[in-house]
């Protein structure tokens, strides 16, 4: 067997690092897709007592690649902005009456 031309080596360690940047620019590139936009978010409550705000402008974005956890006190909107964002606020009495949600850029109807 003959030995590979000295330049060889050289080129092959190019190519691979060629793919790797390549590898690392589309990985980039879909960990920056937008998967959830919430923006704007508004959420309340019709009661005998008048108007509950829920949800009074809550905006995120979650990214491909991306985990949210949403954390806060008990009774501060947590699960009516998972539920406003999946669109199961029971109506009546609640109702989504601001903001945009859009799932991999295509807006949720309300």
């Amino acid at each position: 067997m003959s030995a590979a031309p000295a330049g060889a080596k050289g080129l092959e360690a190019k190519v691979l690092e060629d793919k790797v940047l390549e590898d690392k620019v589309l990985e980039d590139k879909v960990l920056k897709d937008k998967v959830l936009e919430v923006k704007g978010l508004q959420t309340v409550f019709f009661t005998n007592s008048g108007l509950f705000k829920a949800v009074d402008d809550v905006s995120f974005d979650v990214h491909r690649g991306e985990t949210l956890a949403i954390v806060g006190e008990s009774g501060c909107g947590k699960s009516v902005s998972a539920l406003s964002i999946m669109r199961l606020v029971p109506n009546p009495p609640g109702r989504i009456v601001g903001g945009a949600i859009l799932l991999e850029g295509t807006d949720l109807p309300r």
